[in-house]
């Protein structure tokens, strides 16, 4: 009886049996949280630059991604993960959904520390087929201020701007995530900057001819 009474409390908290929690359900209640700054990592600066070797051993550069000249709507989201980490499978999930409905939505990944062909398989069981740092030592993690806590995301604009960091991927982690892109592109676009500027070019342009 008291081998039983274990194994129905094990399957209880492993969410195995009907009407149990789940990792699904326990993220429901954790909210997501942003930041303005981790480490080197500030909102409003360009996101530090690096690179390393992908999956395939081929040199991947976060040069590649970025451009001045950049659309205002691209959108780059840029998580650091590691296949241990039970908050980063939700995330990469929400992410890889946001991007599959966005076509100015960009992804790149930076696995932490561990063996590529584990994580070639992981990645591709959730259906994810993007570029991926393979950081076997965290140094790129380090230069993005990521030490361990995982997972840790940043929307990152087409020029490299650092829009939004991440430290919690909550059950509305789409949500927030949907939300900040947006303000993002208001930010870039004609509804934004551009549209302020226009304003401004406009009512200089009034006075002018008012003063004729």
């Amino acid at each position: 009886m008291r081998s039983l009474c274990i194994l129905v409390g094990f399957l209880w908290v492993s969410g195995v049996l009907p009407g149990t929690p789940s990792a699904a359900g326990a993220l429901d209640d954790i909210a997501t949280e942003t930041t303005a700054t981790l480490g080197p990592v500030q909102v409003g600066k360009a996101l530090p630059t690096f690179a390393g070797y992908d999956l395939n051993g081929e040199m991947l550069r976060w040069s590649r991604f970025v451009s001045k000249d950049a659309a205002p709507e691209e959108a780059i989201v840029v998580s650091v993960f590691a296949t241990w980490c039970k908050p980063c499978k939700h995330g990469l999930q929400v992410i890889r959904d946001v991007a599959q409905s966005d076509p100015n939505m960009r992804v790149l990944l930076i696995d932490f520390q561990e063996a590529e062909p584990l994580v070639k398989s992981w990645l591709t069981d959730l259906g994810l087929s993007v570029p991926t740092v393979a950081d076997q030592y965290g140094t790129v993690s380090k230069r993005l201020g990521v030490a361990s806590d995982l997972p840790r995301t940043f929307l990152v604009d087409g020029r490299g701007v650092t829009h939004a960091i991440f430290t919690k991927e909550g059950g509305d982690f789409e949500q927030v995530l949907r939300a900040e892109i947006n303000k993002m592109r208001s930010v870039n676009g004609f509804s934004g900057v551009r549209k302020r500027g226009a304003e401004i070019l406009e009512a200089t342009q009034q006075t002018l001819d008012e003063h004729r």
